[in-house]
């Protein structure tokens, strides 16, 4: 499925998690989703609240402590804006199985369906594209290439899942 037909059917939906490794474009097509109202809730915009730039010097123990922190702030989130009726897009990785599992959950027990969009690409595409941060902000954090490598070994392919709509990244 291309881009704007994935933006026009997610727009359709009550909650859409955005799926990928960093530079994959979660964030453009979650602002996208924002533009036909919905609430985005950003796993980068909770991290850089709590550490803002200081978390590239964090060790790598240390991220994964703030990154789960962050997931359970999100399916808090999530319950809440589901309760008050809004409709929500989830600016995140979702990398592993599990996470997308936990997302599935909530929006079962609310009643409402949840579509995945897997923003795939290769890594020359995620190098270029991550190149240009500067660190500016939540939405610019730096990645550097070895982790990267790391986000691209770690990361659970959504491949045969449920309500998963793959939207192939290029130039």
């Amino acid at each position: 499925m291309d881009y704007q037909e994935a933006v026009g059917l997610a727009s359709g939906f009550r909650v859409v998690a955005m799926c990928g490794v960093s530079g994959s474009g979660k964030t453009e097509f979650a602002k996208a989703l924002e533009r036909h109202g919905f609430v985005r809730v950003s796993s980068d915009r909770l991290i850089w609240r709590e550490y803002g730039d200081r978390f590239l010097s964090l060790t790598d123990g240390e991220r994964m402590s703030a990154f789960k922190a962050v997931d359970g702030e999100i399916a808090r989130e999530v319950e809440s804006l589901i309760n008050r009726g809004e409709k929500i897009v989830i600016d995140s990785t979702m990398c592993k199985i599990v996470k997308r599992d936990v997302m599935r959950e909530i929006c079962r027990r609310a009643g409402v369906d949840l579509l995945f969009i897997y923003l795939q690409a290769d890594k020359k595409l995620l190098l270029k594209r991550l190149s240009v941060r500067k660190g500016r902000g939540c939405d610019d954090q730096i990645i550097a290439p070895q982790q990267l490598e790391q986000f691209c070994c770690n990361f659970e392919s959504p491949l045969g899942e449920e309500n998963i709509v793959t939207v192939e990244q290029t130039e």
